[in-house]
């Protein structure tokens, strides 16, 4: 069914999905998987580590969703991140 604006929109109770120990877990696993040793690409462009600041610009109505979870991983790897967002 295609979205439409009477389409009732839930808000997700975050709290306790972060909180669990299971979802910890995947994070730190997910990213030992990811990042690993190292990324070569990286590497190649980057001298060292970098302060940076990225935009995530959607061009069309967007839903999005996730953004607490992508705040708590941003968070685990530069515990000072900076992570603003609109809701």
């Amino acid at each position: 069914m295609p979205f439409t604006k009477t389409m009732p929109i839930t808000q997700l109770d975050w709290k306790p999905i972060l909180a669990s120990q299971d979802v910890n877990t995947l994070i730190e696993l997910s990213l030992a998987e990811d990042i690993g040793t190292g990324d070569i690409t990286t590497a190649s462009i980057f001298s060292g580590p970098q302060i940076i600041e990225t935009e995530i610009v959607a061009r069309t109505k967007t839903i999005v969703c996730g953004l607490p979870l992508a705040h708590k991983i941003f968070h685990q790897l530069d515990p000072q991140i900076e992570f603003p967002h609109s809701t």
